[in-house]
């Protein structure tokens, strides 16, 4: 028949135990990649109204306003920049014209 010992039963009668789920959060990034070298080397260093974002490895900086901005706006605005030929990287044109003169 049943045995009981104390107030559990041998044959553990109960609930099943529910799996705990952990929620991970997603953070931002804090180095990112440059557009220019594509080294994981941009770095953000924020002043009072404008934060400075430079590359370690080329070389490559610009100072933006950052009011009201998070960290990855700010770095999207800098490679807005950078693909619209308003900072740094040499130019297609100037690289190939550097190019044909190194083959003569």
């Amino acid at each position: 028949m049943l045995a009981l010992q104390g107030e559990y039963s041998v044959f553990g009668m109960g609930r099943r135990r529910r799996r705990v789920v952990h929620i991970v959060k997603k953070t931002l990034p804090k180095v990112f990649t440059c557009p220019n070298c594509g080294m994981v080397a941009v770095r953000l260093q924020p002043k009072d109204e404008t934060t400075i974002i430079s590359c370690g490895s080329c070389g490559i900086s610009q100072e933006i306003s950052n009011r009201g901005k998070e960290p990855i706006d700010i770095y999207n605005e800098f490679v807005d920049r950078f693909n619209s030929a308003q900072i740094g990287g040499p130019k297609p044109e100037a690289s190939r014209v550097q190019a044909q003169s190194a083959d003569q």
